[in-house]
């Protein structure tokens, strides 16, 4: 079945590619033919290796440093497939893709405010409702597919040459949208976002809560999110005002995080809840958290 469903999107590039024109050279046509057979016949890394040394060459000939042709564009949009299917991922028909993209787009951020809240209870509150949105959002989508925590590095990869490709039609922006949403899918229900989730920890006779490496790294994966929303809003520019607004919230999000001390939160100035709706988010279970008895000794 995964065949089948990656032979659909590669018969949809050679379409795109060898549809319209008859008049490229024969030597491009044969480094698309010949990667999408290896990665028909699950030989991703030799499909990779072709397409690296293709693009390698065709970088050191432009003169900008960079190959920025329609053709040059379907090697790197195939070679981020290559890497994509070495992580376990074949892309379900265009249809389903689509509708996917839609669902996204359609998704409604619903941020909670607090009355009165103090500053560092807002902050957490916050990353909380990143978290929360997030989860929701991959949540909603059902059909996105799931890439074993091993296998991660090469999704990475494909993120990394699709963000650096130009040029992207629109079902090119579509994949791109689905290989992202299911990275920050992978990043959310690591054990390493567990493992980085705030502990309580005494600092200079200090009850302090550590919130900077899980900041970061749920700011990895809002900020690899908002690039397929970008994606998103090109490929489908009838929702653009939609997803914009969608966005938008996760952007604001995003930012307030950037304002957390990154040597962490002084519990007294801090809801103890407020970290333990993070826990609860992961399934894990809650701090008991004792900041006079430790700041005593």
């Amino acid at each position: 079945m995964k065949t089948n469903q990656l032979k659909i999107y590669l018969l949809v590039l050679f379409l795109l590619v060898f549809g319209c024109s008859q008049s490229k050279p024969k030597s491009e046509e044969s480094t698309l033919l010949r990667s999408y057979r290896l990665i028909d016949s699950d030989k991703e890394d030799e499909a990779i290796g072709l397409l690296s040394h293709e693009l390698q060459v065709r970088d050191s000939q432009a003169p900008e440093g960079t190959d920025q042709s329609v053709e040059a564009t379907q090697l790197r949009v195939t070679l981020a497939s290559a890497y994509a299917k070495k992580a376990g991922l074949t892309i379900r028909e265009i249809a389903r893709a689509y509708d996917m993209a839609r669902s996204l787009a359609s998704f409604k951020i619903s941020k909670k405010s607090l009355v009165n809240p103090t500053e560092n209870d807002q902050k957490v509150t916050d990353l909380s409702n990143l978290v929360l949105e997030e989860v929701r959002l991959i949540q909603t989508i059902t059909v996105i597919p799931k890439v074993d925590q091993d296998q991660q590095q090469f999704l990475y990869q494909a993120v990394r040459i699709l963000n650096s490709t130009p040029n992207l039609s629109p079902a090119d922006l579509i994949y791109s949208v689905i290989v992202k949403v299911v990275y920050v899918r992978t990043l959310l229900e690591s054990d390493q976002i567990k493992a980085l989730l705030p502990k309580i920890v005494k600092e200079n006779n200090q009850c302090v809560a550590k919130l900077s490496e899980f900041r970061n790294y749920l700011q990895k994966a809002t900020k690899i999110l908002l690039s397929a929303y970008d994606n998103l809003a090109a490929a489908l520019p009838e929702k653009k005002e939609e997803i914009v607004n969608s966005s938008r919230s996760l952007v604001e999000l995003s930012t307030n995080l950037g304002t957390l001390n990154s040597a962490g939160v002084f519990i007294f100035g801090l809801n103890q809840n407020k970290l333990n709706d993070l826990y609860r988010i992961f399934g894990v279970s809650s701090q008991d958290i004792t900041c006079e008895k430790i700041v005593e000794e």
